[in-house]
């Protein structure tokens, strides 16, 4: 899936509210503490993210471009990304959260 817009006139896009289904329904962006996964604070406005187990991840912004990766971790400095909206990957369980940066 793919996102896309131009405008030579340099405004920014802002996009809320989206909801992206497949044939059987919502797709699998799940809640934050689905499945005993918690990551805190959600929003983080410390540049800080946690997560209550070790794992290896990727955040990618809600256009699905990739910002940062990293292995074996249970903290995340996210003190650089911009405020927003962004899709944390868990790899080894191939689940994908929701992250607000404010």
């Amino acid at each position: 899936m793919r996102l896309e817009s131009s405008n030579g006139q340099g405004n920014n896009l802002y996009i809320d509210n989206i909801n992206i289904f497949d044939e059987t329904g919502p797709s699998g962006i799940e809640d934050n503490q689905a499945n005993n996964f918690v990551m805190y604070p959600n929003p983080v406005t410390n540049g800080t993210l946690y997560f209550n187990e070790t794992i290896s991840g990727s955040i990618h912004t809600i256009s699905g471009v990739q910002i940062l990766t990293f292995a074996q971790q249970n903290e995340v400095n996210v003190s650089k990304l911009t405020k927003g909206v962004y899709l944390v990957t868990n790899t080894q369980t191939n689940q994908v959260y929701k992250l607000v940066v404010q």
